[in-house]
């Protein structure tokens, strides 16, 4: 038959400590619990009990005045303090440029979208400066002899 040893290890589990009883078997041989062995569990006699209260029958019976709704939403605190900011990681090494390379056609293609409306006709534009005075010494030279 398992006993529990006097002596209750402890765990600390997101800051609570949580005891860890030792089991023993029947030969008092130390029994490893973990999810490989899970604990040996052996019924002896009976035929099983009655269902239990729920946490919300046993809150009605402890004062308690609402639905079961009510009860859930009455489980939700008030929002917490806002914690610390945590340390800033440092950063990462730089990585390549991105090359033509890196993509396969298919994104290739997808960066470029469709063929846009045709635009209005512009205004005739005027030449640059040097092309203007080509143009006036031309005429010049027409017209000396």
């Amino acid at each position: 038959m398992t006993k529990l040893d006097k002596e209750v290890l402890y765990a600390e589990v997101h800051g609570v400590k949580v005891g860890l009883p030792q089991f023993y078997d029947e030969n008092d041989n130390p029994v490893v619990i973990s999810t490989n062995t899970p604990m040996p569990v052996t019924v002896i006699g009976g035929t099983g009990g009655t269902n239990g209260k729920s946490a919300y029958e046993i809150a009605v019976d402890n004062g308690f005045i609402g639905d079961e709704a009510a009860w859930l939403a009455s489980l939700k605190g008030e929002k917490g303090d806002r914690g610390t900011d945590g340390t800033n990681g440092t950063n990462g090494d730089k990585g390549d440029a991105f090359t033509y390379a890196d993509f396969t056609q298919e994104e290739l293609d997808a960066l470029k979208g469709s063929k846009g409306d045709p635009g209005t006709s512009g205004n005739d534009g005027f030449g640059t400066q040097a092309q203007y005075e080509d143009i006036i010494q031309k005429l010049e030279a027409l017209e000396t002899p």
